[in-house]
This record gives C-alpha cells, sequence and structure tokens, in this order.
C-alpha cells in the first residue's frame, strides 16, 4: 500500500470514528435517563473512585467535607456550590497537594464539575499520591453539578448570592440540564 493510500485510510478511519462518537453521544443525549448514562460510563473508566450523590452531599456536616469545583473560570464565575474552591481542571497532582494538602487533611474532599468527568479524572489521580492518605476519603459527586442543578438545589455565584442560572460547559453538554432557560450564554 502507498503511503498516500495509508494516510487516506487513516483519515478515513478518524473521521469515520469521530462520527460514530458523535452519533453515539447524539443518541445518548436524547434519553431522558442520559446523565445517568454518562455517569456510568465514567464509573466503567474510572472504577478507583467513590461516588457520592446530591442527597447524601446534603446531608453531610459542612465542618466534615471540603468542594472542588474542578471547572474552569467562566463556568464558576457563574454558579458554583457554596463553600467550593475552584481548581484548574488540568492542575497536577503534586501541585494540588502542595496548595491544598493542609486543607483536606482529616475531612472528606468532595470533587464536582460539569457530570463528573474531570472530577473523576483528578480525584483518580489524587488517590495514587500518599500524601492524599489523610483525607478521610475522596469522593465525586454523582452527575456533577449538572445533577445538583437538576435537583433545583442551591447555587451561588461569585458576589455569594443564590442563583439558578449555571454554565452549560458547552452546548453540546448543556442538553442535559433541565431547565434550558436558566443556562448562561457567557
Amino acid at each position: 500500500m502507498t503511503s498516500s493510500k495509508r494516510i487516506n485510510l487513516a483519515v478515513f478511519a478518524a473521521v469515520l470514528a469521530l462520527a460514530c462518537g458523535a452519533i453515539a453521544a447524539i443518541l445518548l443525549l436524547r434519553d431522558g435517563n442520559a446523565l445517568a448514562k454518562v455517569h456510568a460510563g465514567i464509573e466503567r473508566q474510572y472504577p478507583d473512585v467513590s461516588h457520592i450523590d446530591a442527597e447524601e452531599l446534603a446531608g453531610m456536616k459542612s465542618g466534615s467535607i471540603i468542594l472542588f469545583d474542578v471547572r474552569e473560570p467562566a463556568e464558576y464565575r457563574v454558579s458554583h456550590l457554596a463553600g467550593a474552591i475552584r481548581v484548574d481542571p488540568g492542575i497536577r497532582p503534586d501541585r494540588f497537594i502542595d496548595k491544598y494538602g493542609d486543607l483536606i487533611n482529616g475531612k472528606t474532599a468532595v470533587f464536582y464539575c460539569s457530570v463528573g468527568a474531570r472530577s473523576t479524572m483528578l480525584a483518580s489521580e489524587l488517590q495514587a499520591q500518599p500524601a492524599t492518605n489523610r483525607a478521610k476519603a475522596l469522593v465525586n459527586l454523582k452527575h456533577g453539578i449538572f445533577g445538583w442543578h437538576n435537583q433545583r438545589r442551591p447555587l451561588i455565584d461569585m458576589q455569594r448570592q443564590r442563583t439558578d442560572r449555571i454554565h452549560p460547559f458547552n452546548a453540546f453538554w448543556g442538553r442535559l440540564l433541565d431547565r434550558k432557560k436558566l443556562i448562561s450564554k457567557s
């Protein structure tokens, strides 16, 4: 096979893979249980991470937990869970430990993002670090802030005022939000 044919075949295979992924994602989002299916995929990809649901989190004593919002600044500015500390989704585990290691000592560190993918990945990376053994537990919020919002649980904005607005991450993932009128365009 010539070099140009191999390149054409590779390009075709890449386009086909993207198209199949897009079709699968569209079918996933058509289902009313899409957020649960997304979460099931996250659990399969990161079986080492424990998850708590919104009800469990809401029932925990505030002094026993520390919340980490693993989203971009624009997402966090629109709304976040009260008391959450925003961390960059790409933060290296050693940098996280240097910056927040003392804060997690003896507490349950709860990570969340839009649907749980970025936060579960960070929790998984941190579990491999001996320094995080000081935490009571490292867990991910099942269904992320989208699930929290869909259950009409409280969110705050940067001025610490209650808000119902939410950042969709992007238009595709925003389809997982029940109250589309509350999606922030910024």
